[in-house]
């Protein structure tokens, strides 16, 4: 793998936690998060793969935290389209209380736009989610759509993101979230390692600064 590679990616990381910890101390209301997660994905065809996720999300407290395990599959089919399904297991423990979430999504991803090195993807996903309370559990329904702008270097990828999320009710549609991604992706054999910046922001509760990184694993 070369140096420059590996430079991107530092580079990439050094400018996320700052960005983060810029950000943090001008809004002393908002959240500060880590995500870090490890998968490994098993390609069925060529055109198929399953991938299974583990993921860990903490804030500055350490209190409450969330560990989340995805399954997810996804076929394409055709050079521009690919569809996908995933289930979602995700803990939260907030003041030694568990509770749990199951979602359910069905996703497609298309290539809008490609002038080398630069290509343009639009993501739509539909989701149920099993939420549980104290009174029991309620399913919240709810849309997202994304667009993401990939820089393909030869020897990594730099992306940003938007995203916005909407939830589904009697009411019709109501706006819950905006979210902003950048990063960069380093493909190392086997290997893909992410490090990104992330920005929520909520409609009805604080805005939320997030660094992650991410490994994957391909078994062929």
């Amino acid at each position: 793998m070369r140096a420059s590679g590996w430079f991107i990616v530092l580079v990439a990381a050094a400018v996320c936690a700052g960005a983060a910890a810029v950000s943090n101390a001008a809004y002393a209301e908002s959240n500060m998060e880590v995500w870090s997660d490890t998968g490994v994905r098993v390609r069925v065809r060529d055109n198929a793969a399953l991938t299974l996720r583990q993921q860990i999300r903490v804030d500055q407290s350490g209190d409450p935290w969330r560990i989340l395990t995805e399954l997810r599959g996804k076929v394409s089919t055709f050079t521009w389209l690919r569809l996908g399904g995933s289930y979602r297991a995700e803990a939260r423990r907030r003041q030694g209380d568990t509770r749990w979430r199951h979602r359910f999504a069905i996703d497609g991803r298309m290539r809008l736009w490609r002038w080398s090195p630069l290509r343009l993807q639009a993501r739509v996903r539909l989701q149920e989610t099993a939420v549980q309370t104290r009174d029991g559990w309620r399913w919240d329904h709810g849309v997202r759509n994304r667009l993401r702008l990939i820089l393909d270097l030869k020897d990594v990828e730099v992306f940003a993101s938007i995203e916005l999320f909407a939830a589904l009710d009697g009411d019709g549609i109501s706006m819950g979230k905006w979210r902003s991604t950048a990063g960069a992706t380093l493909p190392a054999g086997n290997h893909d390692i992410e490090v990104f910046y992330r920005f929520d922001r909520e409609m009805s509760d604080a805005d939320t600064h997030i660094i992650g990184l991410s490994h994957r694993y391909d078994l062929r």
